[in-house]
């Protein structure tokens, strides 16, 4: 049988158990310092309860950058399950980006489903949207064409437009 045809009770089953320990991950690695310092990730709660399925991401600007002093709010939402992919939101209504859809979902390979591997850790995934909002944008599969166009046609405006971004973010 292949994973994601378990019956949805015992992939939720499983699910759990496996974000219980991706939990006990994330406190290592950043007791560790081998979690990014401008990287926060914790599970949401909801009526004063951890839901392990949806964590929040918190992510600082990286000093030096257009996007210093920003704050980028994220939640990570597996549903029910980690077998398939999880959707990864904006929460900041002023954040834009390349790769942001207007529908506030992040265009980012290793979240799509057909290409997500349900063995990544979410500690790996955070570090990739990090690395994904600093890190020159791929203007060859953007998610907001606007945004990419200006890039493209006038990077002065593009920065200017980044750097407006990060303070009313912060």
């Amino acid at each position: 049988m292949q994973l994601n045809n378990f019956p949805p009770a015992i992939a939720e089953t499983l699910s759990l158990k496996r974000l219980q320990n991706e939990q006990k991950q994330i406190k290592e690695k950043v007791e560790s310092g081998q979690m990014p310092i401008n990287i926060k990730i914790s599970p949401f709660i909801e009526d004063n309860t951890k839901n392990l399925f949806k964590w929040i991401l918190i992510i600082e600007g990286r000093p030096g950058t257009l996007w210093e002093g920003g704050i980028y709010k994220f939640l990570i939402d597996y549903g029910k399950s980690i077998f398939t992919a999880p959707t990864v939101t904006a929460l900041n209504e002023e954040f834009k980006h390349i790769h942001l859809y207007e529908d506030r979902k992040i265009c980012l390979g290793m979240v799509t489903e057909g290409i997500y591997n349900m063995e990544t850790p979410l500690y790996m995934i955070a570090i990739e949207i990090e690395d994904l909002i600093h890190r020159e944008p791929n203007t060859t599969s953007p998610a907001n064409h606007r945004l990419c166009e200006t890039y493209a046609k006038n990077r002065e405006e593009y920065e200017k437009t980044i750097k407006s971004i990060a303070r009313n973010c912060s």
